[in-house]
This record gives C-alpha cells, sequence and structure tokens, in this order.
C-alpha cells in the first residue's frame, strides 16, 4: 500500500526510512531531524508532502481497511 501525507502524521507512522545508504530504523533522533528539515523547508515557505508504502497480505487488507 502506498501512502502520502502531512510529513508530521505520516513520520509518525513509519518504523524505518528509505535512504541513500538503503532502508535504516527510524530513530527518535533521526526522526527529530527529520521534523526540523520538514519545519525548515515549510517556513521558507514549500509544500511538503511525505509519501509512504508498506507491504501487507490479502488477509492484512481485508481486516484494516
Amino acid at each position: 500500500m502506498y501512502l502520502k501525507g502531512a510529513p508530521e502524521v505520516v513520520l509518525e507512522m513509519c518504523a524505518s526510512i528509505q535512504s541513500g545508504s538503503g532502508i535504516v530504523q527510524l530513530s527518535p533522533d533521526l526522526a527529530e531531524e527529520i521534523r526540523r528539515e520538514v519545519d525548515s523547508m515549510a517556513a521558507k515557505p514549500l509544500r511538503v508532502i511525505s509519501f509512504a508504502y508498506f507491504e501487507m497480505n490479502e488477509e492484512e487488507w481485508n481486516t484494516q481497511f
């Protein structure tokens, strides 16, 4: 499933991120660094949208959505 939305909402749903070096766990420090960067861009004013994806099987899809 793919998801897009406000960074503050999407970030709270994530456990890892895709970086230039691959997939890394999203630590509290890294999440805070991302929030600061988003705030910096939004203050310029730039519109910031987050994208995320997660894999789920058919059974999970039917019970969650």
